[in-house]
């Protein structure tokens, strides 16, 4: 389970329903969806299969699980901002940054004042998005 959309109850009606996984595959994801009615009843859709296209930007590695530093590779990054964020389970961003981009570059972000736990690593830059996530111990 990835993710919950609450229902709009009994409808006569068409109603539209959308989600974002958070931490997508590099390349082909599947999915499919559970629709559960309130007497606890449920069926479940077919499979489908997602294709991405390949990114022009490549998040090579990133040191996990993180403890004092978050250190990530990125490869083929356009000359333009890159946007990092840090946000933790609930989704609230707990850093933020922005690096100019070109080429390959390695990335250090000191995440020691953060708390053990899980969180999401998230890269936009030029209308890409990518997400990953990640665990901080001491």
């Amino acid at each position: 389970k990835i993710g919950f959309v609450p229902g709009n109850g009994t409808s006569g009606q068409r109603n539209a329903y959308r989600f974002t996984d958070p931490v997508p595959a590099e390349r082909v994801q599947y999915y499919r969806l559970k629709q559960q009615d309130i007497d606890g009843g449920y069926k479940y859709s077919s499979i489908v299969k997602l294709t991405r296209q390949s990114l022009p930007i490549r998040l090579v590695s990133a040191v996990n699980p993180m403890s004092t530093n978050l250190i990530f590779t990125l490869n083929d990054v356009p000359d333009k901002p890159l946007d990092v964020k840090l946000i933790d389970i609930s989704g609230r961003p707990v850093l933020q940054q922005k690096f100019s981009g070109g080429g390959t570059n390695v990335y250090r972000l000191n995440v020691a004042h953060l708390a053990n736990g899980t969180y999401i690593l998230l890269l936009q830059s030029e209308g890409v998005q990518i997400a990953k996530q990640l665990i901080k111990r001491m």
